[in-house]
C-alpha cells in the first residue's frame, strides 16, 4: 500500500502514482463514432490516476464492433478526442488510447453499407451482440484477402498517428479477448493456409525477401565508394601499400560480382520482389519505416527537435516517392520499359532504407556526449547530402526513360 502513491516510470513518462484506469467502453459517442462533450468531463474527472487508458476505439469504420463507440479515423473524431486529452492534461494527467479492431465480433448493421465483418477466416463467432435494433446473432465474417491485410496494418499505423494528433500520450493495441488481432493468433478462428496462418518465420518471409537485394547490392556499391574516398584522403599514398586502403578497395570490389551483379539484383527487386503477392512486401516494409518516422515525430514534437522532425518528414516523402515510382514504372505493364531503369530504382530504394536506419540511429543517440553528437551529425549529412539524390534516380524510373535501352549496341 505504501508504494501505491509513489511515482513509477512508464516508458518515457514519470507517472505520479501507480493507479491506472483500464479502458472501459462507455458508448457515449454518436453513430459516426464522434465522442460527446461528456467524455471530456468523464476523463478529466479521473485525471488524478497515474495513467488513464481510454476506451477501445476503432481504427477504421470496418473495425467497429459496438454501438455508439468512438473512432480515431476522421477529422471530427480526432477533434472530439482532442477535447478529452486537453481536459486530462489541464489537470496534469496522462492518457493513452486503446486501439481496438473488433474483426468478426461485430454486425453488418454497424458497418459501412451493411458490409460483413472481416476476420482471418470465415468462421462465425458464437453468441450474440447488441445492435441498434437489439440483440442479434453474430454473422459469418468475410475472410480477409492476403493483399488486404497490409491495409489493415496501415489502419493501425494511421490510428496511432491520429492519436498523437489528438494529443494522446501513447497508445495501447488491443490484442486479446477475441478481437481481430487475437483472432489471428488462435487456430479456432484462424484456418488460413497462407503466410498469415503459419509460423513467425513464415510471416516475416516476404519482408526479408524484399530487403535481400538491398542487403546484397547496396552495400557492395556504396561501401566501395567509401573505400574510394579513403584512398582520396591519403592522396598519392592511397595507391601504395603503405596504407591498407588499396587492398580494401580490391577486396571489396569483389562484392559487386559474387553477390550477383548489380543489374541482376536490381531487376529482381523491381521485377519480382516488390510485386510479389500484390505488393505486400513493400507494404510491410513501408509499415516498419513509417513506424520509425512516427516515433521520430513524437520525440521531435515533445522535445522541440526540428532536425528530427525534418528527417522524419524527408523519410516519409522518400518512401512515398519510391511507392509512386514503382507504380509508374509498371503503369504500361511492359517489362522492358519498367525494368529499363532498375538500377537507379534500387539505388533510390537502398538510400531510402538507409535513411530509415539513420533515423533509428538518430533516435537512439539523443545524448550530449561526443559519440551521440557524431552519430546525429552523420545522420544529418545523409539526409542533406545523400537522400536528395533519389529524386534524379526516380525521375527516369517514373518516366520509363529508354535512353540506355534504345541505344544501339554498336554505339557503345
Amino acid at each position: 500500500m505504501s508504494k501505491l502513491f509513489t511515482p513509477v516510470q512508464v516508458g518515457r513518462y514519470s507517472i505520479p502514482n501507480r493507479m491506472v484506469m483500464a479502458p472501459m467502453t462507455r458508448s457515449r459517442a454518436n453513430d459516426a463514432g464522434v465522442q460527446s462533450d461528456l467524455a471530456a468531463t468523464y476523463y478529466g474527472d479521473r485525471a488524478g490516476a497515474g495513467l488513464l487508458i481510454a476506451e477501445g476505439t476503432f481504427p477504421s469504420a470496418m473495425g467497429k464492433g459496438y454501438v455508439r463507440t468512438p473512432g480515431i479515423e476522421t477529422k471530427e473524431q480526432i477533434a472530439a478526442w482532442k477535447k478529452v486529452t486537453d481536459a486530462v492534461h489541464s489537470k496534469g494527467g496522462k492518457i493513452f488510447l486503446q486501439i481496438m479492431h473488433c474483426g468478426r465480433i461485430s454486425h453488418p448493421s454497424m458497418l459501412p453499407n451493411n458490409a460483413l465483418p472481416v476476420a482471418p477466416s470465415a468462421i462465425k463467432a458464437a453468441g450474440q451482440t447488441w445492435t441498434g435494433a437489439g440483440m442479434e446473432e453474430f454473422v459469418t465474417p468475410r475472410e480477409l484477402a492476403t493483399n488486404e491485410i497490409a491495409g489493415v496494418v496501415n489502419e493501425y499505423r494511421m490510428a496511432t498517428r491520429h492519436a498523437l494528433e489528438a494529443g494522446f500520450d501513447g497508445v495501447e493495441v488491443h490484442g486479446a479477448n477475441g478481437y481481430l488481432l487475437d483472432q489471428f493468433l488462435h487456430n479456432g478462428s484462424n484456418k488460413r493456409t497462407d503466410q498469415y496462418g503459419g509460423s513467425v518465420e513464415n510471416r516475416s518471409r516476404l519482408l526479408l525477401e524484399v530487403l535481400t537485394p538491398i542487403a546484397k547490392s547496396w552495400p557492395s556499391e556504396w561501401c566501395l565508394e567509401a573505400n574510394s574516398l579513403a584512398i582520396q584522403i591519403h592522396g598519392g599514398y592511397g595507391y601504395t601499400r603503405d596504407f591498407p586502403v588499396e587492398q580494401y578497395w580490391r577486396d571489396n570490389r569483389l562484392n559487386m560480382i559474387h553477390e550477383g551483379t548489380h543489374g541482376i539484383q536490381a531487376m529482381d527487386l523491381l521485377g519480382r520482389k516488390v510485386l510479389m503477392e500484390e505488393g505486400r512486401g513493400l507494404w510491410l516494409l513501408a509499415d516498419r519505416i513509417n513506424a520509425t518516422a512516427q516515433r521520430a515525430v513524437q520525440h521531435g514534437t515533445e522535445h522541440n527537435n526540428t532536425q528530427l522532425l525534418a528527417h522524419a518528414d524527408d523519410l516519409e516523402q522518400a518512401l512515398q516517392r519510391v511507392g509512386r515510382a514503382t507504380k509508374m514504372a509498371w503503369s504500361t505493364g511492359v517489362p522492358s520499359e519498367a525494368l529499363a531503369n532498375a538500377v537507379p530504382y534500387m539505388q533510390a530504394f537502398g538510400h531510402t532504407v538507409l535513411a530509415w536506419m539513420w533515423l533509428e540511429v538518430e533516435l537512439a543517440s539523443q545524448g550530449q556526449d561526443a559519440a551521440h553528437l557524431g552519430r546525429r551529425a552523420a545522420s544529418h549529412f545523409f539526409f542533406n547530402y545523400e537522400l536528395p539524390k533519389i529524386g534524379a534516380w526516380l525521375k527516369v524510373v517514373e518516366s520509363r526513360d529508354m535512353t540506355c535501352a534504345q541505344t544501339p549496341e554498336d554505339a557503345f
